[in-house]
C-alpha cells in the first residue's frame, strides 16, 4: 500500500496563483491523506490576502459534503475528510473556491475556481 502512496505522491500537481500584488496568492493541493498519520490529513486552501472565500467540496455523485465561508476555517483547519462524521471513501473530489483578494480581484487558480483532487486513504 505505500508504494501506492508514493506513485500517488510523485504525480502532486501544484495549483498557484501569484497575482501581480505579492501579498496575494493562493495554492490548492490536489491530493490528502486524511489517514491520522499526521501528514496531509486535511485538505486546506493556501495563501495570502484573502478578503472573502467561499470552499464546496462535491463527492463523484454530485453531493455537497463540505461547505465553509469562514476563512480561518478555509485556510487553516480546512475539510479532514468527513461527511456527517464518516470518513469518506478514496476517490475524486471536485472543489469549488469562490472569493476575492482584499486587492478586489478574484480568487482563481490557473485561471478558474475549481478543479479536482484526490482523497486517499
Amino acid at each position: 500500500m505505500k508504494r501506492v502512496r508514493l506513485i500517488f505522491l510523485l504525480t502532486l500537481t501544484l495549483l498557484l496563483f501569484q497575482s501581480n500584488n505579492q501579498e496575494e496568492h493562493v495554492f490548492i493541493p490536489n491530493l490528502f491523506t486524511p489517514n491520522g498519520d499526521g501528514n496531509n490529513d486535511f485538505f486546506v486552501v493556501y495563501g495570502e490576502g484573502f478578503e472573502a472565500l467561499e470552499l464546496k467540496i462535491y463527492n463523484r455523485w454530485g453531493s455537497l459534503v463540505f461547505y465553509s465561508k469562514d476563512i480561518e476555517e478555509i485556510t487553516g483547519i480546512g475539510w479532514d475528510g468527513k461527511f456527517e462524521g464518516k470518513t469518506q471513501v478514496s476517490g475524486t473530489y471536485l472543489w469549488k473556491l469562490n472569493g476575492r483578494f482584499k486587492s478586489g480581484s478574484e480568487v482563481l487558480v490557473g485561471g478558474k475556481n475549481s478543479g479536482s483532487l484526490v482523497l486517499l486513504l
